[in-house]
């Protein structure tokens, strides 16, 4: 008799043990948790493939909006470094004398 395909209900009516049933559970458990083989493989490494996947995609997004140039919005005045600054302060402390 093969004890996979007899449900629990069923066996507990036939007051099977409580060893027998946790044995027989065992042993349904053992063979889906078997070492996989054909289809079954996919399915475990599908998981794992498909979160390394969407951590390298998440990854490269992420660099790509780091290294793209930031684009000052219109109206907005963009910063003056170096000898320009240096301009516009000269120009305006002597702006501003008294």
């Amino acid at each position: 008799m093969n004890t996979q395909l007899v449900p629990m209900a069923t066996k507990m009516l036939f007051r099977w043990t409580g060893e027998q049933l946790l044995d027989t559970r065992i042993v349904d458990l053992a063979t889906v948790m078997a070492a996989p083989s054909g289809f079954n493989r996919v399915a475990w490494i599908m998981p794992f493939f498909v979160l390394v996947l969407g951590l390298a995609m998440v990854t490269l997004i992420v660099q790509a909006w780091r290294s793209r140039p930031l684009v000052p919005p219109a109206g907005v005045v963009a910063a003056v470094h170096g000898a320009d600054l240096q301009h516009f302060r000269d120009q305006a402390r002597k702006d501003t004398e008294i």
